[in-house]
């Protein structure tokens, strides 16, 4: 969940920078937050940890940024329950496959095991729930809509 709530923090913050003739929004918005899932999978894994705090029961990442302000803190936890409250809103099973994908890391052919549905479901779900996902967290105002 924090992971989540820093990746929508960092595209909120990053919106101005977004110009629609370098490419389309969904991709500069996947673009954005893959790269923060990378480095925070490299900052783990340069950080020793306990394996019991990676169970997968626990959605949970703990991003301590001790150099963040009060209010930044503040302001970061507010959108983040936003951003959570945006994914509650999608429908039972493209939740479950962008929350496989894009929290939980799982590839493609994991979530295919995992949900016993094929390939094409899990993508075309992923998809159809990231685009759901950004119209809810537009009409939440949540982000500004795009400068395109």
């Amino acid at each position: 969940e924090d992971l989540t709530q820093e990746v929508f923090v960092r595209v909120y913050r990053s919106l101005g920078q977004y110009d629609s003739k370098q490419g389309d929004l969904q991709n500069w918005l996947m673009r954005l937050a893959r790269n923060l899932i990378i480095d925070d999978y490299r900052k783990r894994q340069r950080t020793p940890h306990d394996n019991h705090a990676d169970d997968l029961a626990d959605h949970s990442y703990h991003l301590h940024t001790p150099s963040r302000s009060v209010q930044q803190e503040i302001e970061r936890r507010e959108l983040g329950a936003q951003v959570q409250a945006g994914i509650d809103k999608l429908s039972p099973d493209l939740r479950t496959c962008v929350i496989l994908r894009d929290i939980e890391e799982l590839s493609y052919q994991e979530i295919v095991d995992l949900l016993r549905i094929p390939e094409g479901t899990v993508k075309s779900r992923i998809n159809r729930g990231r685009i759901e996902l950004a119209k809810i967290l537009r009409r939440m105002k949540v982000v500004a809509m795009s400068h395109a």
